[in-house]
């Protein structure tokens, strides 16, 4: 007998299809249904010829059930007659006992997956590809069993074969993500911007800075040493120049720790990188390394976290321009290192380029004393009739040229296209640039003059120069400034001067000049600073 539901010859002795599990009608004079008999059941019509092939779903309680294949019907195979619904019409056999053929590339809903020059579940699908049950022409017709059964091996296979190419998929975009967050977790750890050396960590940073001992003023951030040997920073951090690594775009109103290892004996501000001596006699740098002024022989951007100048020991003094950076070893010679333009490092202007270490300034030795300038050098000898040298500046020279005439002079320093000198005797000389008064002689259009005293003005011990301003450190602790006063740096709150006006400290020890700032310190341990928009000397704390 033959099941009504799928069309599979079953024994007369079953009571349910051992196919799809129907319940079989026992009637012996049942035949064969037609497979597009308008059978009440749900027909897909994917060719262009309106033949239906889709079937009840099929019920998977009997997919394991041990089923024996049927022989394929031979042709020619007598047709059951059976009523025709007048809207369906019957496919036509395939020459040779082929089934009839499927459209190539079609898609049976529900019934055909076609996998391209692979095996098509049936009926029509891919060209090239094997057909089992309906569809490619010259292909056998397989029985209903058989078909069925084809199909739920495909079926499944095609599960199988999706979750196994799921599963790659997924592990591989898992692996992908470890090592993406590997990645971006080994990014994390370190900076992008900034180079340095982890062997400047200081240990546990002090709360509060100490009684300031030493000073020096940059082009936008100040830097100090207290009495316990710590370096303190505070101003601008755009490029790192705080020293303490907190980040590319923050700035700090109050003095932070720069993480040093050793005793700081002295700290030098350049325009954005600072530099610090320790007892040891190692130099430390950090802050703007776009042209190697930190001297650590990287090509780092800028370095956030001080690191040890390479190939330097035995220094006693130190100074810092404008990308450039200078060091006076014990042995009277003088090395440099950064930015090469205008022969400010002192290699001449023909050997302008950038140096990222140290490397000596030929033909100076017995220094005592040195001052880097914006864009030029300067340099003081303790024999000899010319005691005064200077390079850079673009001047065409290849290397030091002394200054004649310039006296007894105890102590150098430069600024931006100018040069003081502090003679022995207290007074000061200048030469160069002066049109916002400089020189401080009160003629703007000189380029050499002698500083002029003001009343009351004492003899003068020390001297920095900043970038367009001067400050002199009186014997009585006062403290005098001239030059251009654009952002408060002389500290008068008045304009420009091109003569000596008190600055509102007393009691100063050390001071310092920058871009257009200036700083100093007083004999009770306090910081003050200035300029940049403040006028008057504020206490940093």
């Amino acid at each position: 007998m033959f099941c009504t539901s799928c069309g599979a010859k079953n024994d007369e002795s079953n009571m349910f299809c051992t196919v799809c599990g129907a319940p079989l009608e026992h009637d012996p004079a049942q035949e064969p249904p037609a497979t597009n008999a308008d059978d009440g059941k749900s027909h897909v019509h994917v060719n262009n010829q309106g033949y239906g092939y889709g079937q009840r779903p099929m019920d998977f309680r009997n997919a394991g059930a041990a089923q024996t294949p049927m022989s394929a019907p031979q042709s020619p195979m007598p047709q059951p007659s059976m009523p025709q619904n007048p809207s369906m019409v019957q496919p036509m056999a395939a020459p040779g006992g082929t089934a009839a053929p499927g459209t190539p590339g079609s898609i049976d809903v529900g019934n055909t997956i076609n996998v391209p020059g692979g095996a098509n579940a049936n009926g029509g699908g891919f060209p090239g590809g094997a057909s089992v049950g309906a569809g490619m022409p010259g292909a056998a017709a397989v029985p209903a069993p058989t078909q069925n059964r084809n199909k739920m091996i495909a079926i499944i296979a095609a599960f199988v074969a999706v979750a196994f190419v799921g599963g790659i998929a997924v592990a591989t975009l898992m692996r992908q993500n470890d090592s993406t967050s590997t990645a971006q977790s080994a990014q994390s750890s370190q900076s992008p911007v900034y180079g340095g050396s982890d062997e400047a960590s200081a240990g546990t940073p002090e709360q509060t800075m100490g009684k300031v001992v030493s000073v020096s003023a940059g082009g936008s951030f100040d830097l100090a040493v207290d009495a316990n040997g710590k370096a303190w920073a505070w101003g601008y951090n755009g490029h790192g120049q705080l020293g303490s690594a907190t980040g590319s775009d923050s700035q700090s109103t109050k003095p932070v720790q720069v993480a040093i290892k050793g005793t700081v004996t002295k700290v030098a501000a350049g325009t954005d990188h600072g530099l610090a001596l320790t007892s040891d006699g190692s130099v430390w740098a950090w802050g703007a390394n776009d042209h190697g002024q930190v001297g650590d022989g990287s090509a780092a951007v800028s370095v956030g976290k001080p690191t040890k100048v390479t190939g330097l020991s035995g220094v006693t003094d130190i100074d810092a321009g404008d990308r450039y950076s200078l060091a006076l070893k014990s042995d009277g010679t003088v090395w440099s290192w950064g930015y090469g333009d205008g022969g400010r490092t002192g290699h001449g202007i023909g050997n302008s380029e950038d140096t990222l270490e140290p490397q000596q300034i030929a033909g100076l030795s017995g220094v005592i004393d040195i001052g880097a300038g914006t864009k030029h050098g300067i340099a003081l000898t303790n024999s000899g009739e010319y005691t005064t040298w200077t390079w850079g500046g673009g001047s065409n020279t290849d290397g030091p040229v002394p200054i004649p005439n310039a006296g007894d002079v105890a102590a150098v320093d430069a600024g931006n296209q100018y040069s003081i000198v502090l003679h022995r005797d207290g007074t000061v000389h200048g030469w160069g640039q002066n049109d916002k008064g400089q020189l401080g002689d009160g003629n703007p259009k000189a380029w050499q003059a002698q500083l002029v005293g003001a009343d009351g003005m004492p003899s003068i011990t020390a001297i920095s120069a900043g970038d367009a301003h001067v400050l002199a450190l009186g014997s009585d602790g006062s403290v005098w400034a001239w030059g251009l006063n654009d952002k408060g740096q002389l500290g008068s709150g008045s304009d420009s001067s091109t003569v000596p006006v008190q600055v509102g400290v007393s009691n100063a020890t050390a001071i310092g000049a920058g871009g257009s700032r200036s700083v100093a310190a007083t004999s009770d341990g306090q910081a003050l600073s200035w300029g940049d928009g403040t006028s008057s000397p504020t206490e940093m704390k």
